[in-house]
């Protein structure tokens, strides 16, 4: 919720998923929802954030989309694998939340962030 307060102060519009699941039958869903950005936990139920990745980035319809992923972990290996699969960035919790705004904002170019998942 502190992100999702975040992200609203600062101007985005975000949408969220419960799961990996759940936000990939959301982009399928509709044609003319198109998210500027995707934010994603790395440990998620049901799928975690590196099969999210590789399913979003493999997909021509979503692959354009960055992808920002957040984790609990500070394990520089898994950083390395995830940008290397395609993520825009990687951040930890740990870190002031304005950084992944300012990430978005980066990112998205001043647009509005219509998924968060």
């Amino acid at each position: 919720r502190v992100i999702e307060r975040l992200l609203k102060r600062d101007g985005f519009d975000p949408c969220f998923a419960e799961n990996g699941s759940v936000a990939l039958e959301k982009l399928a869903s509709s044609t003319a929802f198109r998210p500027k950005a995707i934010i994603c936990d790395l440990h998620m139920p049901l799928m975690n954030g590196k099969d999210f990745l590789q399913r979003v980035k493999s997909d021509e319809r979503f692959s354009s989309i960055p992808v920002v992923m957040l984790t609990s972990d500070e394990d520089v290996e898994a950083e390395l694998s995830l940008l290397s699969s395609g993520a825009a960035a990687f951040l930890s919790k740990s870190k002031d939340p304005r950084v992944l705004s300012a990430q978005i904002q980066k990112l998205t170019r001043g647009g509005v962030l219509q998924e968060a998942a």
